[in-house]
């Protein structure tokens, strides 16, 4: 029906019409993790019970927090009205993601929350886990409950109070109508001079109204018809306030001073339930005095400077935002400005990775701070309006809305708690260099041995032991049909100096060993990125530093590697077997650059397969020969086969072909044919396959469930969310989001839809010290022929590149 998605929000939302329309909404989710939505959800009950409990007794227990509440008109009026108070039809807390873990609530809207619009649009959209998917019926049950309280009639009228100056809530109240509609409720918008009061009837156009539904502060309602005359039918119950004029208590801002002074003074009107929560969750709050110039001139960055009954971030200052002239300009304003203000301890928010949509084409990625308003109708967690900002403060000139969702929590990060965690990492990477050479400690600056390890669903970790065998049997047919083919598929797979030898067969094994990298989306779902069929990392890491780390931690879970080192050398053994077939094998090469992550997995496979009745000869690729038989040869010593860590397009790259040519001779354990399956266009080749119907039923659902759409052609994904890779490159090298080409790649590259990987947050440390960062979890599993065989996890950004951090996997 909609040609764009901001369409479809003006008209069918009421979105307010702006230059901006097209990219303000983004339809890419953001994801928040069970813990933390637990902690919304919870902290946000509790303090609202509290805060209900106060306005239920201001003139009781809690009279003592009237001097908080600056004056305005009607004040006494309100607060001593009779009424019994109710439920609260909606409230929204302005909560945020500490930098360092946990959240916090920047400040409580009682009065007249807003952000009703995005939360309706974003919980209509597809998301896994979509926090706002029941808000319109919470809403909307709300009403209902609402009109229950009045007295029994057939037709209720309601009027949607809203300020005419103010668009944005004006054309709320149109979105409201339209969403709360009932049978026995007719909508009535007004503004502040519509209504009057008629013999204790509050009346608009001459209607008598029931209720009234305002989206119109307190504070201001002075600027009301009647309004003192409107509080007096209230409390005589002849019309209902949604919400209850009351709720100004909850409010006002000076609210945190006062429960901070509870706080402190350990008062028993709160429960330790409360008191944590307030500790936890509310930024240390005091008023403005001018007897504290001193300290807030001096810890500028540590505070911000708020109005008691400020909105949409009018004069709200953070101090580190400005220099030090301009804050002595601020302290000067608000020491004289006519309102009140408060003094907030300032909290670090989380800076998060998100995905900025315009309109549903490029994907950008960007960095920025998500204000996450949570919504509670009648008491419940309902909903929460995402807002984000490149800055601390949202602004309608830069902010967007997203989805939000909590994440699958099939994957998580254990933390480990000891108290000298420096002390136990020495330890590990000093076991490490002396009982397998290992002395990768750093990646940059960076530690790449992470102590905090990767725990996996059971279920989940079953699936990719069986995803990683089933797609193994299928790349293992598709290969072949290539291999028989060869000269038609050379050139997309970006071997066509290659296909010569790639063609000779020795084995009729897929692979001798692997590793499949997965990634897991937020919902859960397993996706393929690629497969390493030739030079496979992480041998070491998952070998010797999972043993190492599980003793010295203690660890008592099960490892995914525990027969790994047993699976290569059966393997090893049935290629050998194949090649004695084509001659005898006595001498065995193990082969490496001279990189240094290479001679670590060309060692660890010399320590897994040395005592094998073979001679074994380990070096450098550079250091061998071409004998007399055409034959490699090390040391003086011709090889039999080899081992070569040392990927196939390399020898014609780094201009040593002839030492190439001499695999007819020397076989290779790595067969060389596994250089099909290396290459990134052959996903795109499987594809390209689909089409054809060469893959029966089973093998069809398996391709498009685990791996992405990809192809050689950037039209066929039909989309524009998608990334570029060269068909051979390795550690992230190359790889490019679509929003980051300035043209399209003539050739060597293969267009992939973009999967969105789940993060996690973890302490990353560093030579510099400690932050707290996402991470994005590869998981490589290893296979040996097709049969699965342990598990290699990296850390890294989004896109993973060489300075990632290994972290050992364990089964749930």
């Amino acid at each position: 029906m909609y040609d764009k998605l901001s369409d479809k929000f003006l008209f069918q939302y009421f979105m307010l019409h702006s230059k901006r329309k097209d990219n303000i909404y983004s339809k890419n989710p953001f994801y928040i993790t069970n813990e933390e939505y637990r902690q919304f959800v919870d902290t946000s009950i509790v303090l609202n019970g509290l805060v209900l409990r106060i306005i239920n007794n201001i003139n009781s227990t809690f009279s003592d927090f009237i001097e908080y509440i600056p004056d305005f008109k009607y004040k006494e009026q309100i607060l001593n009205l009779k009424r019994p108070f109710q439920k609260v039809f909606w409230v929204r807390y302005d909560g945020f993601l500490k930098k360092d873990g946990g959240i916090f609530y920047s400040e409580f809207n009682y009065d007249k929350p807003c952000a009703e619009r995005e939360i309706l649009i974003t919980g209509d959209m597809k998301v896994y886990n979509n926090i706002n998917a029941e808000f319109r019926d919470y809403l909307k049950q709300a009403l209902k409950c609402a009109i229950e309280r009045q007295p029994k009639k057939e037709m209720y009228r309601v009027a949607l109070l809203a300020d005419p100056c103010h668009y944005e809530e004006e054309l709320l109240t149109f979105l409201l109508k339209s969403e709360l509609e009932l049978d026995n409720v007719k909508f009535i918008r007004v503004g502040p001079k519509n209504l009057c009061v008629e013999d204790d009837e509050v009346i608009a156009f001459k209607k008598k109204i029931d209720v009234i539904l305002r989206l119109f502060p307190t504070e201001y309602s002075c600027e009301i018809n009647d309004f003192n005359k409107i509080l007096h039918a209230f409390d005589m119950g002849r019309v209902d306030i949604i919400n209850d004029p009351r709720v100004i208590i909850g409010q006002c801002k000076n609210l945190y001073t006062y429960l901070w002074k509870l706080v402190e003074n350990k008062d028993s009107r709160l429960s330790k339930e409360e008191i944590n929560t307030i500790l936890k969750t509310l930024p240390y709050t005091k008023s403005f005095d001018k007897l504290y110039k001193e300290y807030i001139l001096r810890h500028k960055d540590e505070i911000v400077i708020k109005p008691v009954y400020g909105r949409y971030s009018v004069d709200v200052f953070i101090g580190n935002m400005y220099s030090q002239d301009e804050w002595i300009e601020v302290y000067e304003y608000v020491k004289n400005c006519n309102k009140p203000f408060i003094i907030q301890d300032f909290c670090e928010i989380r800076n998060s990775d998100t995905f900025y949509s315009p309109d549903g084409n490029f994907l950008f990625p960007v960095k920025a701070f998500a204000n996450i308003g949570c919504f509670l109708i009648e008491g419940k967690f309902s909903g929460a309006a995402i807002r984000w900002s490149d800055g601390y403060l949202t602004e309608d000139e830069n902010t967007f809305i997203t989805p939000i969702g909590v994440k699958s929590d099939v994957i998580q990060i254990k933390a480990i708690d000891v108290k000298n965690r420096k002390n136990l990492w020495n330890k590990v990477t000093e076991r490490a260099m002396f009982e397998a050479d290992f002395t990768g400690r750093y990646a940059m600056n960076n530690e790449y041995i992470s102590l905090d390890y990767v725990e996996l669903r059971r279920q989940k970790y079953e699936e990719l032991v069986y995803a990683t065998e089933k797609l193994s049997q299928i790349l293992d047919k598709t290969q072949n049909i290539v291999l028989d083919n060869i000269e038609y598929f050379a050139d997309i797979l970006g071997i066509r100096e290659l296909k010569g030898i790639a063609k000779d067969r020795f084995t009729n094994e897929f692979v001798f060993l692997a590793r499949m990298d997965w990634a897991i989306d937020f919902a859960g779902n397993l996706k393929l990125l690629e497969i390493n069929s030739e030079t496979p990392a992480g041998l070491v890491e998952s070998m010797f530093l999972d043993k190492i780390i599980i003793e010295e931690l203690n660890i008592s879970k099960e490892s995914s590697n525990e027969d790994l080192k047993e699976k290569i050398i059966r393997q090893f053994k049935k290629i050998v077997e194949d090649y004695k077939a084509i001659h005898i094998i006595k001498i065995i090469g193990i082969l490496s650059s001279t990189y240094y992550e290479d001679w670590y997995t060309a060692n660890a496979i010399y320590k897994i397969v040395k005592d094998l009745p073979y001679e074994f000869v380990i070096g450098s690729i550079y250091d061998c020969k071409v004998s007399e038989n055409g034959k490699l040869s090390l040391f003086g010593k011709e090889l039999d086969a080899v081992y070569r860590y040392y990927p196939l397009d390399f020898f014609k790259k780094e201009n040593i072909g002839h030492l190439m040519d001499a695999l007819k001779n020397t076989l290779s354990i790595n067969p060389v044919h596994t250089i099909v399956s290396q290459s990134k266009a052959f996903f795109a080749v499987m594809y390209e396959f689909l089409k054809q119907g060469l893959y029966d039923e089973e093998e069809k659902k398996a391709i498009l469930k685990y791996i992405p759409r990809t192809s050689v052609e950037v039209g066929e994904l039909n989309t524009f969310d998608y990334i570029i890779k060269p068909v051979l490159s390795r550690e992230g090298i190359g790889v490019k989001f679509a929003c980051e080409l300035k043209e399209l790649p003539e050739e060597n590259y293969i267009f992939q839809e973009r999967v969105e990987i789940l993060n996690l947050e973890q302490n990353v440390y560093s030579n510099m010290g400690k932050k707290r960062d996402s991470v994005y979890p590869i998981i490589g599993t290893y296979i040996t022929g097709k049969e699965f065989a342990g598990i290699y996890t990296r850390l890294g950004k989004l896109v993973t590149g060489n300075t990632c951090m290994y972290a050992p996997t364990f089964i749930e």
